[in-house]
């Protein structure tokens, strides 16, 4: 439903009626599930929203959803909020039911409150900009009354942010930040009521951009660009006494332990432009690791990400860990052992092409997967491979197919076929499973505007196919 500028919305259920007869005994059990959502402008600059699920039993959904992150669903979520924004301010009331149907655990937040002033100038411009109108303060307000299976909390969450970068054009950027934070708890663990902590904590980060340019001017192509990006980070927060009699919930931490950490990070990004085609980027390499100055093996883990998507048809994702510290001593080695490696390669390939006068979508694509860990004795490999195209045959025909194998284990993981016929008001579509716990078949006619009014028809573990 949609009243145009003023709301709109979606409510959606299903009923079954199962029935089961075995030798002389009948049991007949009525299911069902309702979802909803709804936005809406209010007077005086103020909006509406809110969704929320409710089903008959807690394995409804793994039962009558073909999805498989649908089937894997274990949490019914409902929620409604009243906001608002103004002079790039924002505020917000909000309420929360979080239900897990596995452990029948409930958590529900009735309210909560937010206000928040983002990063604003600490000295406003006025004519031409100064170094120090690059300062920024921001400050937010955060209310939560939650109650759940752990019993029932509440708290008003303050806090106050000053970011201070200062840039030495074209050289270096350096950025102090720091944050205190007030809170006011409802009580703590040694039943005190309303006890007040105040906590303060700062860094700083320093990082500057390089760029080198490798002239070509062959084979269409003008340069060879390298972005190089460094990047170290420094910060420290105090040791709190007494902090361990706070709670935690909510996103409010109650404990706050000592911190002196840094942080380093290199970003590489390789591009290349080509004559009259433009730029196009042809891979990113990334590095970062720390170092704790609180912790015996101070150094941590060297992890590696390389990523690339050149000429858009092949992905390549690469990543590794690197351990400083594989015997378990406190003496780091040189260089850091590989502990685990993954690999994700794609190839993708889509195009609108003409048939029977419709423009129709062909697509497939192939992705494999391979990781291996080093962590321990074991060998520890993790391999697969999926393969899904679609296809029209013609102009009111259409064929998906898709393949999960797992190749360690040399089994299907999942494999089905889909085929969709257009049928001008109406649509049909029939869904084979030919192997697995899944196994069976899907059959389904519908009016296209309203997809409520069908006719189906299921065997084996398909059900309630979303096309």
């Amino acid at each position: 439903y949609a009243v145009r500028y003023l709301l709109s919305g979606r409510l959606s259920g299903s009923y079954k009626i199962e029935r089961r007869r075995e030798w002389e005994s009948f049991t007949q059990k009525s299911r069902w599930d309702i979802s909803f959502s709804h936005n809406q402008s209010l007077p005086l600059g103020f909006d509406l929203s809110g969704s929320g699920a409710f089903v008959s039993d807690n394995s409804y959904y793994s039962d009558t959803r073909y999805e498989a992150q649908e089937r894997m669903d274990r949490r019914l979520r409902s929620y409604g909020a009243l906001t608002k924004s103004f002079s790039g301010n924002h505020f917000s009331l909000s309420v929360m039911r979080d239900e897990n149907l596995e452990t029948g655990d409930i958590t529900e937040n009735i309210p909560s409150v937010r206000l928040s002033f983002p990063r604003k100038q600490l000295f406003p411009s006025r004519g031409k900009k100064k170094w120090f109108n690059e300062f920024y303060w921001s400050l937010s307000s955060y209310y939560i009354n939650l109650s759940s299976c752990g019993g029932y909390h509440s708290a008003l969450d303050n806090k106050l942010t000053l970011q201070l970068p200062v840039s030495f054009d074209p050289y270096i950027t350096v950025g102090p930040l720091g944050n205190l934070q007030f809170t006011i708890f409802d009580r703590d663990r040694n039943g005190n009521r309303y006890p007040m902590r105040a906590v303060y904590d700062g860094s700083i980060t320093a990082n500057t951009t390089l760029y080198g340019n490798f002239p070509i001017g062959i084979l269409g192509i003008r340069r060879f660009r390298h972005i190089f990006r460094p990047s170290v980070s420094f910060s420290i927060k105090p040791e709190f006494a007494g902090a361990d009699r706070f709670y935690s919930f909510g996103g409010i931490t109650g404990s706050y332990g000592r911190t002196e950490r840094m942080s380093f990070s290199i970003s590489n990004i390789f591009q290349m432009d080509r004559i009259n085609r433009g730029r196009m980027e042809l891979a990113s390499l990334s590095l970062s690791s720390g170092y704790d100055f609180l912790n015996d093996r101070p150094l941590s883990p060297l992890s590696l990400s390389l990523r690339s998507s050149a000429f858009g048809l092949l992905d390549l994702t690469l990543s590794s860990q690197h351990n400083f510290y594989p015997d378990g001593t406190c003496s780091p080695v040189f260089p850091p052992k590989l502990e685990n490696l993954s690999l994700t390669t794609g190839l993708r390939y889509r195009k609108e092409m003409p048939i029977s006068g419709f423009d129709r979508e062909f697509s497939f694509s192939v992705s494999h997967y391979l990781s291996q860990d080093w962590v321990s004795d074991v060998r520890n490999i993790d391999q697969w491979v999926k393969f899904d195209t679609r296809f029209w045959l013609t102009g009111k025909w259409r064929i998906s197919y898709n393949i999960y194998y797992d190749i360690e284990s040399n089994r299907k993981v999942s494999e089905n076929l889909t085929i969709y016929r257009d049928m001008h008001c109406w649509e049909a579509i029939f869904v084979w499973v030919p192997t697995g716990g899944r196994e069976g078949y899907y059959i389904r006619i519908n009016i296209k505007v309203h997809p409520e009014i069908k006719l189906e028809r299921t065997k084996g573990g398909i059900h309630g196919v979303v096309f």
